[in-house]
């Protein structure tokens, strides 16, 4: 049923600077049932500066793994995906523009944050409020590289690789959010940017991320997303952690040994993977550190299997 191990050349590593010793150990949890686990590791999606990030331990647990979920899969499938439905659907029609749905105060304020960046301001006008701020936020926040997730996803093999979510499903969570909201979130960016609070928030999630510090994960987060029983907090965490987690019992019902890398932010706090696959019944160990389940061991390394 399992296929033998098969070596792979650790190209990230070597451009990350994996010549030093590794000085980052993130967050890693092995959920199990009684005969096959699943790894669970927490993406920062873009990193606020270069790093070395990857330790043997992790190497050991996607060695050991037959299957590497990400939230969704970057293929050529997906970009396209992404592309198409950028211009489909994070555009307004009929001659709208977003001058019109802004009152004076806030067309001032998206002004300066645009001026601010150095961006074009006549690209601006035709977005949807969702599109303006993930163009505003991606053309302000300087110096970043590519996450955890797009890395790896370059390196495991098609056949390995699975997603929760299509490209679709997750621009649906930005474009299908209603008009009101959507101008709620591109005014909180432009405040956040404006107050140099973007770059600083990256910063402190890198930190904390690389430490492992999962209780400062959790905090920023939330400072982020607004209250756990709050509707961007549920659309964006919460409702998909459910979701994931649905998907996580029948990868260990199916006795594969697998490793789901997803944003840190859906492995945090008592709405996080960990903790809802604690309450489904499953054993969850935090890797090296504090365990996830109160009184439960603490795991020091995985050990590849042969197969």
């Amino acid at each position: 049923m399992r296929s033998r191990l098969r070596g792979f050349a650790l190209a990230t590593c070597l451009v990350l600077g994996a010549s030093l010793p590794a000085a980052a150990e993130p967050a890693m949890w092995r959920v199990s049932d009684d005969d096959s686990h699943v790894w669970l590791f927490g993406s920062i999606h873009l990193f606020s500066r270069q790093m070395n990030w990857r330790t043997q331990t992790f190497d050991a647990a996607l060695q050991d793994s037959e299957q590497v979920w990400f939230e969704m899969v970057f293929d050529a499938a997906a970009y396209a995906t992404i592309a198409r439905l950028t211009i489909l659907d994070g555009r307004l029609r009929g001659g709208q523009r977003l001058s019109e749905l802004l009152t004076e105060d806030q067309n001032e304020r998206l002004d300066r944050a645009i001026a601010a960046a150095g961006l074009d301001p006549l690209i601006f006008d035709r977005l949807q409020p969702w599109m303006a701020e993930v163009t505003l936020s991606s053309g302000s926040v300087q110096g970043t590289t590519a996450g955890v997730d797009i890395l790896i996803d370059a390196e495991v093999s098609p056949d390995k690789k699975r997603g929760f979510e299509t490209a679709e499903e997750q621009l649906g969570f930005f474009s299908r959010v209603p008009l009101d909201q959507q101008i709620e979130g591109l005014m909180a960016t432009i405040d956040a940017l404006q107050a140099g609070g973007v770059e600083r928030q990256l910063a402190r999630m890198t930190d904390a991320w690389e430490s492992g510090d999962t209780e400062a994960l959790d905090a920023l987060i939330r400072q982020e997303m607004g209250p756990a029983d709050g509707v961007r907090y549920r659309r964006l965490l919460t409702d998909r952690n459910v979701r994931w987690v649905a998907t996580i019992e029948d990868v260990l019902a199916e006795d594969v040994d697998s490793m789901v890398i997803v944003g840190t932010g859906h492995l945090v706090g008592p709405d996080g993977l960990p903790a809802l696959l604690g309450q489904r019944g499953f054993t969850v160990e935090r890797i090296g550190q504090v365990p996830a389940n109160p009184g439960g061991p603490a795991v020091a390394s995985p050990t590849p299997r042969r197969r």
